[in-house]
């Protein structure tokens, strides 16, 4: 919007972004063919964001960022703007995630510098000139008013952001044209302009070498993507995300040996940062190294002990690993520290449901919501449980209106098209279904999800049909292929009963 505004010769004085990142690494295979449903504004703007990619600004970005990253892939400092910013990145960091940065705790802390920023620029007294509408009232958006509104007449934030400077130069031309090619579905085309990139300069960055082994995956030449990968590790001084995807293929190919060669050469890499613990963590996770892993992560959690990923990151290692009480322990020490954080407390009573102990996990699950009426991972911890009692209609109404507060938000799409279909309503959890991998289609739980509604409407072929038809992230997955076997086996059951 920026740069458009630009072609129409207006002065952009300040571009502000909330905690999103560049999308550089988001590959999106063929999305510029694929049909949605554009009568939906969330979904519309998610795929519009998906097939359309993002122009050069000839400014400067201010980006106001969550620092604890969540998943397997390390977010930068500057979340990849300054790729796309001729005039570098400002960045202001929250110790906290993407979903905490707009609770009312952190929404305190960033709105300050954003109202100063955008007084600065505009000359404006800050108190009547920024109307922002919204269409749910009580939202964030109204969350965001309130404070905005409560720091209008208080004394500017002192916080100084951290100068990145741009990095557009370092990104070769052909890499931009190959990211426009996976958009259009020329897989072809995407590799080959990745390897002209790759020729055209040596210090490319790592997203380049990652949606490059991608492709590769998708045309199934496992040998040139991990040759890419193994390319982008030894240039790395510390662990990072190609270490990781490294990791990924090995296992793929079962080439234990060479696994447990990259996570010694991990182990020798120096960290530094909380970020790079977690990361570490995650790798040797994922290389079942479970020592090593619980090291990284206590490691992490001593040098920032807000880092709430790594709490529930090691926790879940715990608690897979049979040592549940671990785990227990590990977040009631989290909780007894650190109160005021909700979402430690919702993973205690997820690890709770895990023992078979509800009522723990309700209470817990009640007295969060009682802070928050319409937190999203309570409400669905809740629900969870309130279906396992029979209690359909008072989940779905707790759904429904958290939904409404949180629009385009899958987890909360996903749980009232459940409860749609335990109450026997089909064409609306079907409906749900489909939203929520309109607006999220690598999520698999939507994708079994949907093959459950048509399987029950009489429709296993379409059933079987809508989980082979996933993006190529999801086709290998355990349990997308035990799904398949389970319609199949159905089916066949069905014809013998019919023949007999």
């Amino acid at each position: 919007m920026a740069v458009w505004l630009q072609l129409q010769r207006r002065e952009i004085g300040f571009l502000g972004i909330i905690d999103d990142d560049a999308d550089v690494h988001r590959r999106r295979f063929n999305v510029s063919n694929r049909k949605c449903d554009l009568t939906d504004e969330i979904v519309a703007g998610r795929h519009a964001v998906d097939r359309n990619q993002l122009a050069r600004f000839s400014g400067k970005v201010t980006l106001f960022r969550a620092d604890h990253w969540t998943g397997n892939r390390q977010t930068g400092a500057t979340s990849d703007w300054e790729y796309l910013a001729r005039g570098g990145v400002d960045v202001l960091s929250y110790p906290c995630t993407h979903g905490e940065i707009i609770s009312q705790k952190w929404l305190a802390e960033w709105i300050g510098p954003l109202k100063r920023a955008i007084t600065q620029d505009s000359g404006a007294d800050g108190k009547e000139n920024y109307n922002i509408p919204s269409r749910h009232p009580g939202n964030w958006i109204a969350s965001f008013k309130r404070v905005f509104t409560r720091l209008s007449g208080g004394a500017p934030s002192e916080e100084v952001p951290t100068h990145y400077s741009t990095q557009v130069d370092r990104v070769p031309e052909a890499a931009w044209v190959a990211f426009a090619r996976s958009k259009q579905g020329d897989l072809a085309g995407e590799i080959q302009n990745y390897e002209i990139a790759r020729t055209e300069r040596l210090d490319i960055p790592e997203w380049i070498s990652i949606n490059l082994a991608a492709a590769y995956v998708q045309q199934a030449d496992l040998v040139s993507a991990i040759k890419v990968l193994r390319h982008a590790a030894r240039a790395s001084p510390k662990a990072a995300n190609c270490h990781f995807e490294l990791a990924r293929l090995l296992l793929r190919q079962g080439r234990h040996a060479k696994l447990r060669q990259l996570a010694k050469t991990v182990d020798l890499l120096p960290a530094e940062t909380a970020s790079d613990f977690q990361l570490r963590g995650s790798f040797f996770n994922f290389c079942n190294m479970l020592r090593l892993s619980e090291e990284a992560y206590r490691q992490a959690l001593l040098l920032d002990p807000l880092r709430t990923e790594c709490y529930n990151l090691c926790a879940r290692m715990l608690s897979e690993n049979g040592r549940l009480d671990e785990a227990i322990k590990l977040i009631n020490a989290g909780v007894e520290a650190r109160p005021h954080m909700l979402f430690m407390r919702e993973l205690l009573a997820q690890l709770y449901m895990k023992t078979g102990d509800d009522e723990k996990a309700e209470l817990i699950s009640r007295a969060v919501l009682a802070q928050e009426r319409t937190r999203p991972r309570s409400v669905i911890l809740l629900c969870t449980l309130l279906r396992g009692q029979g209690k359909t209609a008072e989940a779905l109404e707790l759904a429904v209106e958290a939904n409404d507060r949180n629009p385009g938000h899958v987890g909360l799409l996903n749980i009232i098209a459940e409860l749609h279909l335990v109450s026997g309503q089909l064409d609306l959890a079907r409906t749900g279904f489909k939203k929520s991998i309109e607006l999220r289609d690598e999520l698999l739980p939507s994708r079994l999800g949907l093959s459950r509604v048509l399987e029950a409407m009489g429709h296993p072929h379409e059933a079987i049909a809508s989980l082979r038809n996933v993006p190529a992230s999801l086709r290998q997955s355990d349990e997308l292929k035990r799904r398949v076997g389970e319609i199949l086996q159905s089916l066949e059951e069905s014809d013998t009963t019919d023949h007999f």
